[in-house]
């Protein structure tokens, strides 16, 4: 047995959606496996490397330096790009391992491993030790992803990404307009606590977060995970280098706050996690008249601990939209009705909001709020009420009369024209609110959109960088899994689902997305007992609706997938949910059905041409029905003839 360590550069490659292929078509599933072996082995011979093994579908080899395994990385990408099935995903770790006659051992190849299954469809990713190595080499230009805490790794690992033409379209661009650098900093705000014997005032504490986070997040060079992952850890057991770890982030901040009438007593303290050192902290006394000036210090003491440049024109970005304090207060109560999400809380929420009008006078940002709540009211109702819809074009009507341009009323009508039916008008109008504002909340649609759309690419740019900002909310790993299976990857779309029903099993839309990849799988019974939780969670929604019809098609059951007029209605509304109604009538061979609520969701929009003709297996029934290619024949029309200009 012949042993040496060595300093060396491991890269692992993988084949992206291999196994799903093997389920299609195995024998081009193994020709496309020769074929990447064939492109892979005598480039990395060229540039040097050692091919070390395959390893099912992936490759792993050494290199004597970084550049080296860069260098044969990019070739390697570029060369796959010819296959029209092959995307490769690549990570590359330099570090000290053991070589071991024909193969390879220790931790560097363990890193290396697990930052390859981070890298995106076309990616590479590589650590930090490599990024240190590559610096100034002519022909390569990484940015700064994320910083992760590895499986068997005991420290986090700071992770880049190799910018090619297939990256992603440079995540960097997106998150630091035209800066070509990475965050400097991630800090997570943890919910304040609310310490008033008082449990009303829990929507003070809480805006005060959301406060913070705001303004934090005005910061070009700063990381802020985002409101509903912070809000994940609200009263948890968890300790705080447990909290940064599960949120990718070093710097905690956290603290309380206690109202009583107007007096005010707030605490917050910065600490390093990695260190479990305290960086910084204060107490402050006033009045609720000064909360604005409080938020704003707070602010401020954290990015000066953390040596962060800013200047004043940050914060005037985050400049408060409610100016009285009386009013802001009825603001805040409404923003806590509209995020527990229930129909009275809802109703609540819209008479704060009208309240907070009549003191402050028209304002954009709190007709904007109103439109929300109006909104999610309609997702709960199972009816329409186009009353709705009036009001909602005439506060988008008022919010522009007051602010021209304003990313809140191109907000709002982008999620206006979601439930007109207009997919192509949601991307554009929340395209252009997002370019002049950068929301995270408006992510969330833009990724739909674009994935309802085809326009994958663009989707998977979004869905990183939310994947990044909210690591820790369940939904959000669901909409990435949708994203993923409307792409056609399934093995990630599955991995997201998992990931996110693992951290939540009893949150209604993962359970949902769940028990539809479950049943892909075909895992039929798991399906059912999944939905059986699902149903009671949701009931009298139209969510619940949607999982009896998908509980009734996996059993053949057509006897219970009957609607009334004001379900069918309702669901009509929703491109998502009209296509999974397709889905499921196609499940059981209902083909007439099946086409028509089809037709109804390319009708509104629904023009992923790939999903529909290939990837969606439930559809499998349908692709050699006439009406079925007819159809399809005027998506491919409609997605090659798309054009979106903002």
């Amino acid at each position: 047995m012949i042993k040496s360590r060595q300093l060396a550069a491991i890269m692992f490659t993988d084949v992206v959606g291999y196994t799903k292929m093997m389920n299609e078509n195995e024998q081009r599933a193994l020709d496309l496996l020769e074929k990447n072996q064939s492109i892979q082995r005598p480039i990395i011979e060229k540039l040097g490397g050692r091919w070390i093994k395959e390893i099912g579908d992936g490759v792993l080899a050494s290199f004597s330096t970084a550049s080296d395994a860069v260098y044969c990385a990019k070739e390697i990408q570029e060369a796959s790009k010819k296959e029209s099935h092959l995307k490769l995903r690549i990570g590359i770790h330099i570090g000290e391992v053991v070589f071991q006659d024909d193969d390879v051992l220790g931790d560097g190849v363990n890193i290396a491993s697990r930052i390859e299954t981070l890298a995106p469809a076309g990616g590479i990713f590589i650590s930090e030790a490599v990024f240190r190595n590559i610096q100034n080499k002519q022909g390569i230009d990484a940015v700064f992803v994320m910083e992760k805490l590895l499986k068997n790794v005991s420290h986090p690992i700071r992770i880049y990404s190799v910018i090619n033409e297939d990256s992603i379209d440079n995540l960097h661009s997106i998150r630091l307009g035209s800066k070509n650098k990475g965050w400097e900093k991630a800090i997570a705000v943890l919910p304040f606590v609310n310490m008033s014997s008082d449990q009303e005032q829990e929507y003070f504490s809480d805006g005060l977060t959301e406060e913070v986070i705001t303004d934090l997040s005005q910061l070009d060079n700063l990381m802020v995970i985002s409101r509903s992952s912070a809000m994940a850890f609200k009263g948890s057991p968890k300790n705080l280098k447990e909290i940064a770890s599960d949120l990718n982030v070093r710097y905690i901040l956290e603290g309380g706050v206690r109202k009583a009438g107007n007096k005010l007593r707030i605490t917050a303290q910065l600490i390093d996690a990695e260190t479990d050192t305290h960086l910084w902290a204060e107490k402050y006394t006033g009045s609720v008249d000064d909360i604005f000036q409080i938020q704003e210090n707070v602010s401020k003491s954290i990015l000066n601990s953390l040596s962060l440049r800013f200047d004043e024109s940050a914060f005037e970005r985050s400049k408060r939209p409610v100016s009285n304090i009386r009013a802001y207060e009825l603001y805040r109560k409404a923003q806590y009705e509209i995020f527990q999400f229930k129909e009275d809380g809802l109703k609540r929420a819209f008479k704060y909001l009208d309240d907070a009008l009549e003191i402050e006078g028209e304002n954009p940002f709190l007709y904007a709020k109103m439109g929300a709540a109006l909104l999610s009211l309609m997702n709960l109702l199972n009816k329409v009420d186009h009353s709705i819809f009036f009001r909602v074009r005439q506060l988008t009507e008022q919010i522009f009369r007051l602010a021209p341009d304003s990313p809140l009323g191109h907000s709002l009508l982008g999620y206006l024209s979601l439930y007109e039916g207009n997919i192509k008008d949601t991307v554009i109008q929340l395209q252009t609110a997002y370019n002049s504002d950068p929301d995270n909340d408006n992510l969330w649609l833009l990724i739909l959109g674009y994935s309802y759309l085809g326009q994958s690419d663009q989707a998977e740019k979004y869905a990183v960088l939310l994947g990044e900002v909210d690591p820790y909310n369940p939904v959000c790993h669901a909409l990435i899994s949708v994203m993923y299976y409307l792409k056609g990857d399934l093995e990630m779309a599955t991995n997201e689902i998992i990931t996110g029903y693992e951290m939540y099993p009893e949150v209604p839309q993962v359970q949902l997305y769940y028990a539809y990849h479950t049943m892909i799988n075909g895992d039929s019974a798991r399906a059912i007992e999944v939905l059986d939780r699902y149903i009671p969670n949701t009931s009298g929604s139209i969510f619940a609706v949607i999982g009896k019809l998908f509980k009734a098609a996996i059993e053949n059951s057509e006897d219970d997938m009957v609607l009334t007029k004001e379900e069918e209605e309702k669901l009509k509304i929703d491109v998502e949910w009209s296509w999974l109604i397709a889905d499921f009538y196609a499940m059981i061979k209902q083909n007439t059905k099946a086409l028509y609520w089809l037709e109804h969701a390319v009708n509104r929009g629904f023009i992923n041409y790939h999903l529909l003709m290939h990837y969606d297996p439930f559809l499998e029934n349908l692709r050699g029905d006439g009406e079925f290619l007819n159809l399809m024949a005027r998506v491919e029309r409609l997605h090659q003839d798309l054009q979106l200009s903002m």
